[in-house]
């Protein structure tokens, strides 16, 4: 039986293959990371707003009660982003006028991941606190 032989269409053709193929994979995933647009956050069932000021100084957030009387349980949450968070800090509490400063290194996510200040600032944070009558309280917003 005589061989047959295989057009070639030569080194171009593969290249382009390859080509095709890496941009297909490397393609795969961009655009809006799951849940962009979505808030990270969300507020507790009826929950009041808090008059809080909060800050990143670049290695602390700082969060100030700028309501009246002592908050407790409060929980502090920051993130980059959706895909990037939240990140947690729990405090007993704060009292009228006063604010607490933790290092970012304080922050963990639920997988105990640590928020580092080095691989990017927070871009979003938000605070929960039980107010001095018992109820709810709860406020977010972005980093300046």
């Amino acid at each position: 039986m005589p061989s047959r032989r295989v057009p070639s269409h030569g080194p171009s053709a593969a290249l382009v293959i390859l080509w095709v193929g890496i941009t297909a994979v490397a393609g795969c995933g961009r655009g809006a990371p799951a849940g962009a647009g979505a808030p990270v956050f969300a507020a507790p069932p009826d929950a009041v707003a808090l008059a809080v000021r909060v800050e990143f100084t670049g290695t602390q957030v700082v969060v100030g009660n700028a309501g009246e009387g002592l908050w407790t349980r409060v929980r502090i949450e920051v993130a980059r982003g959706a895909a990037d968070g939240p990140y947690l800090y729990e405090a007993d509490g704060i009292l009228a006028g006063r604010s607490v400063a933790v290092g970012a290194l304080n922050f963990a996510r639920r997988d105990g991941a640590r928020l580092s200040p080095f691989a990017g600032p927070p871009r979003e944070w938000a605070v929960t606190a039980v107010l001095p009558d018992g109820r709810a309280g709860f406020a977010t917003g972005t980093f300046e």
